[in-house]
């Protein structure tokens, strides 16, 4: 059995203020016991019963990850957001996150700022650091981050060996954009292609982690983590919410409240158990505005997103590869994102990234972004016939992987929980099939590559539920068996 790690505030917490922060695990009502990750908290706990979260799973369900610091399993938890032991390790030390603001300044005048700001970061995250690997794609964050990491290392003089890592299907823009920009630089080039084999690898590490998120998040960050020779990775996932406003494809000024989100989609939990558990998922964002709080909707909003989504689904993945590669999230610093918060909502938005690119390297600008095949901020001209999407997941689910998954979920490490109707999902897994050759992942599939690491989790740690000796607790699907397919057709269709 492993010992616990004991930590060390200075170290273990240095970057606790940054958005890109991974948090830490530990025990309720023992905060000087911290656990690094899912699976060292598992293995100094492998004799005592686990017991399964029902509030997390009601969280999942609605939103595709955990709410607050909530884990799947009842006596664990996550560090919380911008926060820190204290001195006597008995309590939680809050940072007090800068109020946003309303100052307007011209957009060209923003980037040079945001410029100074993110070059001070990335000089700050390699340190004396020389083998620099940094996350590309062909959307406008990364080739930011791959802009000014470029000029630093010309400017400074730092003579880093520079790798850009990437991963998708070949004929994507992802991939065929990344590959052009990193031919640019003269930087070495590594890409991992995305397969049914990889996705199914990665059911089984997201149930190692402690299924945080959909397998399918994780994408090639298992091959990235093993790789040699790299000190660091530099990633700007936040730069579109830092950079842009945006979040989820929405301006931060236009957010709802991420209560809209929960939802028992497809009736696949009982009612009785979401009925149960709910408010108490509420609560989990109503602790975090008591913690931090805005005046206007809109900032509640941003601030719920960061604490939550970025936070316990896009940092969750991101910590896979920080585990033996300490990873950076560029726009992340408290300096960066005091700036972006200072700035009225209306000059929060996409102009910015075109002075930025304007001013660092304008080459990046006639690489068209992979979003819309077209220039950035430029005619309306799509100047490519590559796959938007840099993979297949929908189809993989439906078709490659259908009969993995079907043996994964329909077994009894899910049913004895009595949480999920399976008579519900045997019926939606079955339909769903229908719409193997579209390569889109809807809402329904994330559901179950979920379940299917939840499955092989239950069944590892035979973890226990509060519901297990409850009556069976099934429902008659009849009648409502029209609204499921369609309700299935439209998200599948719309590729959510």
């Amino acid at each position: 059995m492993n010992k616990p790690v004991y930590i060390n505030i200075l170290r273990d917490f240095k970057y606790y203020n940054n958005l890109g922060f991974h948090n830490k695990y530990c025990q309720y009502n023992d905060i000087g016991k911290i656990y690094n990750s899912f699976e060292e908290f598992i293995s100094n706990n492998s004799c005592k019963e686990l017991f399964i979260d029902p509030i997390a799973i009601c969280e999942h369900i609605g939103c595709f990850y955990f709410l607050g610091d909530r884990t799947i399993i009842t006596q664990l938890k996550r560090s919380p957001w911008m926060a820190k032991p204290n001195k006597r390790k008995d309590d939680w030390d809050y940072y007090s996150i800068p109020l946003h603001g309303n100052k307007v300044f011209l957009e060209n005048d923003i980037a040079d700022t945001i410029i100074s700001l993110l070059k001070k970061e990335i000089l700050e995250y390699i340190g004396k650091r020389k083998n620099i690997g940094i996350l590309l794609s062909g959307g406008m964050d990364s080739r930011i981050a791959a802009a000014l990491l470029y000029s630093i290392n010309n400017e400074e003089k730092l003579n880093l060996n520079i790798v850009a890592i990437t991963w998708g299907t070949s004929n994507s823009r992802d991939v065929i954009y990344a590959r052009e920009i990193s031919k640019l630089y003269k930087w070495d080039f590594t890409y991992f292609p995305l397969t049914p084999e990889l996705l199914f690898k990665n059911i089984y590490i997201t149930a190692k982690l402690g299924c945080e998120f959909a397998p399918q998040h994780l994408h090639a960050m298992s091959e990235i983590r093993n790789m040699d020779g790299i000190e660091c990775i530099i990633a700007a996932s936040f730069g579109d919410s830092m950079g842009r406003g945006e979040y989820s494809g929405v301006h931060f000024s236009k957010l709802g409240p991420l209560t809209s989100l929960l939802k028992n989609h497809f009736s696949i939990i009982y009612g009785k158990v979401y009925k149960e558990n709910i408010s108490r998922a509420k609560d989990d964002i109503i602790d975090y505005h008591n913690i931090y709080k805005r005046e206007r909707n809109y900032q509640i909003y941003e601030i719920e997103r960061l604490s939550h989504y970025m936070r316990r689904e896009l940092n969750s993945c991101m910590s896979h590869v920080n585990e033996r590669i300490p990873t950076y999230q560029l726009f992340g610093s408290p300096d960066s994102y005091s700036y972006i918060w200072s700035l009225d909502s209306k000059v929060r938005g996409d102009k910015i990234y075109y002075f930025i690119l304007k001013s660092v390297d304008k080459r990046l600008l006639d690489i068209p972004w992979a979003r819309t095949g077209k220039k950035y901020y430029g005619n309306n001209l799509i100047m490519d016939s590559y796959n938007k999407s840099n993979n297949l997941y929908g189809k993989w689910v439906r078709e490659e992987l259908s009969s993995d998954l079907e043996r994964l979920i329909f077994n009894p490490a899910l049913e004895r929980l009595n949480i999920f109707n399976i008579t519900i999902l045997k019926y939606l897994f079955n339909i769903n099939k229908n719409f193997a050759k579209n390569p889109d992942s809807s809402r329904l599939d994330q559901i179950f590559l979920w379940l299917a690491s939840l499955s092989i989790l239950s069944a590892k740690h035979n973890l226990k539920s509060a519901y297990e000796s409850r009556k069976n607790m099934n429902l008659n699907i009849k009648g409502k068996t029209k609204g499921i397919a369609y309700i299935l057709y439209k998200n599948l269709i719309k590729g959510k």
